[in-house]
């Protein structure tokens, strides 16, 4: 799980980077998809930890390790959000920041569902 978790938050890292650099509006939208995935596979690791503990297979001391770290994985993702989201300003002033998914024409919301999709398969993370 952390190993899936870790390589989609080293993707948006990379694609963040890029899109500042180059100030690139469709990278942008593929970080707020990846964002997206990011909080899925976030929830999940918190929901199979639980089940673990539930089966006491894992330990209360190793889920504070897992918190802190999802914590910040899930906090590097929101950052990396927030700068696609200024690049995306750049080209439609009318973009919110905490409401971008529900700001976006039908259009630009099937393009993100797509990308949502890829970033799923990509990085799959299945509940316990």
């Amino acid at each position: 799980e952390l190993e899936i978790y870790k390589n989609a938050v080293i993707e948006i890292i990379n694609l963040t980077i890029d899109c500042y650099l180059n100030t690139d509006e469709e990278l942008a939208r593929k970080i707020q998809a990846l964002e997206e995935v990011i909080d899925q596979i976030n929830n999940t690791v918190k929901r199979n930890h639980l089940a673990r503990l539930s089966q006491r297979s894992c330990s209360v001391e190793s889920g504070f390790f897992l918190s802190e770290l999802t914590t910040d994985y899930e906090r590097v993702a929101d950052h990396c959000s927030n700068i696609s989201i200024n690049v995306l300003q750049l080209f439609n002033g009318n973009v919110i920041e905490h409401g971008y998914a529900e700001s976006l024409d039908m259009s630009l919301a099937n393009d993100l569902k797509k990308n949502i999709d890829i970033y799923s398969n990509k990085y799959p993370l299945t509940t316990k």
